[in-house]
């Protein structure tokens, strides 16, 4: 096959009868074409000897399929170019970035914090969750303090709200975990919910022992809670990041709560009324909101 991509002929304005000065701006768009045409087709050149060189390069083989590398004939001016500053076009996937939202999860660069002044707006326990996921209770008291009151009633008895460095919200709270919910306990206790009647009914019939509230958060089984979150939210590294901090929790001997008071202990302040001398003072830097994002970042993070 002759003549396989022979360059066409270039007009060349300098053996022409042409007049410069009167057509300035059609000078100037024809020398920034020609600048940019011989830059691309030196270039192209150079992608076919960087192609007889590495046939196995991915950029080669993707080239070769486009093109008959043994029919392109290099022009003299072209045999002697270097190839160190070769411009490789990579194809549109290699260019394209790729976030991987669902799979990924560094959270090198991420993070989150419990948080007092937004939350979550739930209409009732029923509503449904993003997930549920199985904690310990007594970590969570540990890592984040105690829980605050829930805002579905009957439903639950405790709740967390935190908010990321995405300033997303999410909620973490459990639901029917305890007799606050299903009433009290039967007075007759394990001779009754061990009994033959009761074991003869189907499971999900069964009656069963329900913990109070504080048996609840001092258990150490994991137990369900439902996980809420704004429809946009990152929740699978939030819940990376939670198991992560409760990880850590673990090893350290002393709780959230005493952590916040060796840090805000001094600036409490309380008059009992015992000495009428003393002066009382009214504190109004309370510590429960100081809890933001740089109790938990130093000011290099």
């Amino acid at each position: 096959m002759e003549g396989y991509l022979k360059r066409q002929p270039r007009l060349d304005l300098g053996k022409v009868n042409y007049n410069r000065e009167q057509f300035r701006e059609y000078t100037a768009l024809y020398e920034e074409a020609k600048k940019k045409d011989d830059e691309e087709t030196r270039q192209f050149f150079k992608m076919v000897k960087y192609a007889r060189l590495n046939t196995t390069d991915k950029s080669s083989i993707a080239f070769a399929k486009k093109y008959r590398l043994d029919l392109i004939e290099i022009p003299e001016e072209y045999q002697g170019e270097s190839l160190e500053d070769i411009k490789i076009k990579k194809d549109k996937r290699s260019r394209r970035p790729l976030i991987r939202n669902r799979s990924s999860r560094d959270i090198s660069k991420y993070d989150a914090w419990r948080n007092y002044d937004r939350q979550l707006l739930k209409g009732s326990g029923k509503q449904g969750c993003i997930r549920k996921i199985w904690l310990v209770p007594s970590e969570l008291v540990k890592a984040f303090g105690l829980p605050a009151p829930t805002e579905t009633g009957f439903d639950g008895t405790g709740e967390y709200n935190f908010e990321d460095s995405n300033l997303d919200t999410f909620n973490i709270a459990d639901y029917r975990q305890t007799d606050f919910y299903h009433g009290l306990n039967r007075p007759e206790g394990d001779a009754y919910y061990n009994s033959d009647k009761n074991i003869r009914k189907p499971p999900h019939k069964r009656d069963r022992k329900w913990p109070t509230i504080e048996e609840f958060w001092e258990s150490t089984d994991p137990k369900e809670f439902r996980l809420s979150c704004q429809d946009q939210a990152d929740f699978r590294k939030f819940r990376v990041w939670l198991r992560k901090t409760l990880r850590e929790v673990q090893s350290n001997p002393k709780s959230f709560e005493e952590l916040a008071k060796e840090r805000f202990g001094s600036e409490i302040d309380i008059c009992v009324g015992d000495n009428f001398d003393e002066v009382g003072k009214v504190n109004t830097n309370i510590a429960v909101f100081n809890y933001d994002f740089t109790y938990f970042m130093s000011a290099e993070d």
